[in-house]
């Protein structure tokens, strides 16, 4: 009983300390790591804007750029003979391909290597634009880069966009987020677009409209991801086995209430937009970030809703999504918490293992002793108390049982030289006190034992108690 109460007591205190360290970390550790994760899911967010309105400004002045040009204010300003529509839309069209070769032939090889951040404005990347035309004074399409879209000349883009008719009234250039497609039976796409003012040469009088545009699509989200990561190429792939990879967070892309560009799976993606426009309804929130606690496929995420600046023609609100992984948020919270369970229960385990061996040790001589002392209770009075092979505390305790117990059948004590040969093992040198008489005073050398004649007459006195 006496060693299970040790072993429990050991048990009891390591369980303690254990429990106590386990809600330290994951009452302190665990809430820091999720606030310090919304923080630094504003600062990506930051980041992202940032990147994305130097991405518009970029498209702004090549819009900018290829409006200047004086051979194209010409062209579209000028009298054509007989078919003059496709006349002016042959001219038009050759000048804008000229521009759009010096975009991607001439000038991005030229930069290639180079970050983007260190690029002048009209030549960051992308280079090539999936929106790359230009409309006449009402509004309607002369003519535009890519393949098989003959029919849409003459369509009238400022019917949709007003804004393309404010930036040709007002003569200053204008960014917008338009929902578009080259056709009413295809399905429409998310593009920023730039829209500067072609003015007649030599006058301020507005003759048409340079548009370019960019779509925003899973290769944004992806590059957009690239940097967040800091990685400066084009392509970034992140790597799945390291923990700066796996605290990138996700991107995507909306307007209204659909998702056009991300780095989620499909499903992943509509589950997304499930939560975000049916449960949460974040477009009628007029609040310009959001803080939200989603699960995807089951995995715990961390959203910020950040909405983008609305225009004037822009219907629909638009803005991205950024998501942490909690999981890997608080990924060293729960390693450390599962090393401290481990280490405590090892502990307990080993520990209380180890203390019963060495009590078992300890209290083996005891035992003996114990078992010799009912010996000598069972009438066995010459029974000797082995000292050999004990530690200190069980062999002292043995030599004195010795002595108590000779003394007890009236024996002569160990430092009497009349019977020293009887006390072979009895004599004690070194750090063991010499024995004076029956009442064995402790401590009491031999030689202030034989100065004192008091201690021989009750040594004489105690040898005549009978046995």
């Amino acid at each position: 009983m006496f060693r299970f109460q040790i072993v429990l007591g050991f048990v009891v205190a390591v369980a303690l300390f254990t429990a106590t360290a386990y809600l330290i970390v994951e009452n302190t550790l665990g809430p820091a790591l999720l606030e310090d994760g919304d923080i630094a899911l504003q600062r990506t967010a930051l980041i992202a804007e940032k990147s994305r309105r130097l991405d518009e400004y970029a498209l702004l002045e090549k819009a900018r750029f290829v409006a200047s040009r004086h051979d194209l204010q010409a062209a579209m300003s000028a009298e054509y003979p007989g078919d003059a529509e496709y006349e002016r839309h042959v001219e038009v069209h050759k000048l804008l391909e000229r521009d759009q070769i010096r975009f991607t032939e001439f000038i991005a090889p030229r930069n290639q290597g180079l970050r983007n951040i260190d690029l002048p404005l009209d030549e960051r990347r992308p280079a090539n634009h999936e929106i790359f035309m230009a409309v006449d004074r009402s509004g309607r399409g002369v003519a535009t880069m890519g393949d098989n879209l003959a029919h849409w000349m003459g369509e009238n883009v400022a019917r949709d966009f007003p804004l393309v008719r404010d930036v040709m009234e007002s003569g200053e250039p204008q960014l917008s987020t338009w929902n578009w497609s080259w056709s009413a039976t295809d399905l429409r796409q998310l593009y920023v677009v730039a829209i500067a003012p072609l003015r007649a040469p030599g006058s301020d009088t507005s003759v048409g409209a340079v548009i370019l545009g960019n779509l925003v699509n899973d290769g944004v989200a992806a590059r957009s991801q690239g940097l967040f990561a800091g990685d400066t190429s084009e392509t970034y792939q992140p790597r799945g086995d390291s923990r700066e990879a796996a605290l990138v967070p996700e991107i995507a892309f909306f307007q209204n209430e659909r998702i056009y560009g991300s780095t989620l799976s499909t499903n992943a993606q509509r589950a997304l937009a499930r939560q975000l426009f049916e449960e949460s309804r974040v477009t009628d929130s007029s609040d310009a970030e959001r803080f939200l606690n989603l699960s995807i496929n089951q995995v715990p995420y961390r959203a910020l809703v950040r909405f983008f600046h609305k225009n004037q023609d822009e219907r629909a609100p638009s803005g991205m999504v950024l998501l942490a992984n909690v999981e890997n948020t608080i990924a060293p919270v729960e390693r450390a918490s599962a090393l401290i369970l481990r280490v405590g229960l090892a502990v307990m385990v080993f520990g209380a293992l180890i203390l019963l061996v060495l009590l078992h040790l300890y209290t083996r001589r005891f035992s003996q002793i114990e078992q010799g002392i009912q010996e000598v209770i069972s009438g066995n009075r010459d029974y000797e108390f082995s000292t050999q092979g004990y530690h200190d505390d069980a062999a002292s305790l043995a030599h004195y049982l010795n002595v108590m117990n000779a003394a007890l059948q009236g024996k002569s004590m160990p430092d009497e030289d009349v019977n020293a040969g009887d006390w072979p093992d009895l004599k004690r040198g070194g750090s063991q006190p010499s024995i004076h008489g029956v009442p064995l005073m402790m401590g009491a050398s031999s030689s202030s034992a034989d100065a004192s004649p008091d201690n021989d007459t009750n040594s004489a006195t105690t040898e005549d108690v009978p046995s």
